[in-house]
């Protein structure tokens, strides 16, 4: 019998093992797996406790123990959802990384429903329907504002739901997506990327003042950014300040082009900067420029 017993526990621990082996050590697997140890030992001690005490005093043994049964039973069953949803999301990465982006949106919609609180469940799902515009993008906002309702609000979540206002357009788009951008620096006053969006709404709509204060702070805050260094330095050109562009976009073209980005327009800054160093009669530095616009 003892035999048999130990066989029994030894091959429930590993069936334990390989199951938080095949789902990769997730959060769910390993506190389900954990509670079911726990779980194994309280039942454990309750049947070595029931030898040795008498028949009056295995009700209580019972009585007791059975709290911690039934606490247990529930912590397992109220995981199982949050472990479904790890499991779904950690599915959808591997087909958003296959280009299936389809079944990738499946799996990202049912780690959503299966734990609404989980913030980083939404940021894929938000960024695959924030640039397809239309119904998509009404989507995005959708998302954003669940996420915002039932998980932790954070700057990337107000600072995407600008950014949603602003691509689906309309008459307020540029003033809800600038509250947006705000409420984003109200949580991390560090925020870049909303200080530069807010500036770039402001340069467009022509209030160079309010604009230039906003990207200049994107700079100090992130100093080696292309993009914000690009948009800085149109805006100086915008106000007749030359010489505080060409010293923005030095910076920026000495930033490997690697990392600067889809949004970025490299020649266009070259071309520009070569003109600026024609009229200051740099010529050497004209010409490097000119040459690189051309490869």
């Amino acid at each position: 019998s003892s035999t048999k017993e130990k066989i029994l526990i030894a091959s429930l621990l590993s069936l334990q093992v390989a199951y938080i082996v095949q789902n990769q050590m997730s959060f769910g697997a390993t506190t389900i797996t954990s509670l079911s140890f726990l779980g194994l030992g309280i039942i454990g001690g309750i049947a070595g406790r029931l030898e040795e005490v008498s028949v009056q005093k295995k009700g209580a043994v019972w009585s007791v123990s059975g709290v911690f049964i039934v606490f247990s039973v529930l912590s397992v069953g109220l995981l199982i959802p949050a472990f479904i949803a790890d499991v779904s999301f950690r599915t959808g990465r591997v087909y958003e990384e296959s280009k299936y982006p389809d079944m990738a949106s499946q799996y990202y919609k049912k780690a959503i429903f299966w734990c609404p609180f989980e913030e980083s469940y939404y940021h894929p799902l938000v960024k695959m329907n924030l640039l397809g515009g239309g119904a998509k993008n009404d989507e995005a906002i959708r998302l954003i504002r669940q996420a915002l309702k039932y998980a932790e609000p954070s700057a990337s979540l107000w600072h995407s739901l600008g950014t949603g206002y602003y691509l689906k357009g309309g008459e307020d788009a540029a003033k809800l997506a600038v509250w947006a951008y705000k409420k984003a620096i109200e949580m991390d006053p560090l925020y870049g990327p909303s200080y530069h969006y807010i500036g770039v709404i402001l340069k467009d709509e022509g209030k160079l003042d309010q604009a230039s204060n906003y990207l200049e702070s994107a700079v100090n805050f992130r100093p080696d950014n292309p993009e914000y260094l690009e948009t800085l330095g149109y805006l100086y050109m915008d106000r007749g300040k030359e010489k505080s562009a060409k010293a923005c976009w030095e910076r920026m073209i000495k930033i490997p082009e690697e990392y600067a980005g889809t949004n970025v327009d490299l020649k266009d800054v070259r071309v520009r900067l070569s003109l600026i160093y024609y009229h200051l009669k740099m010529w050497d530095d004209c010409i490097i420029q000119c040459q690189e616009v051309l490869k």
